[in-house]
């Protein structure tokens, strides 16, 4: 098994003339190998706002996809 590792990210986006559009982005990354395989876990992150960056679902639904939300992903990795 080997050593667990952080990776930190922090960003900026600046869209000029329309700063409303500008946003912080996150994210860090616990990772293990183990047997071949990383696992890791993985926490992401934006302030964009709602109002430029939330889009409908699909054509047919009301309901709106917010692009700049946060939310944790994990899984699993093989290298071959």
């Amino acid at each position: 098994m080997s050593k667990l590792n952080l990776l930190l990210h922090a960003g900026h986006q600046i869209v000029r003339h329309y700063a409303h559009l500008s946003y912080t982005d996150w994210k860090a990354t616990l990772t293990q190998g183990l047997d071949g395989f990383n696992i890791f876990l993985t926490y992401v992150g934006t302030n964009a706002k709602h109002t430029y960056f939330d889009v409908p679902n699909h054509a047919f639904s009301p309901k709106k996809r917010a692009l700049g939300a946060q939310g944790v992903v994990c899984g699993i990795v093989k290298n071959f």
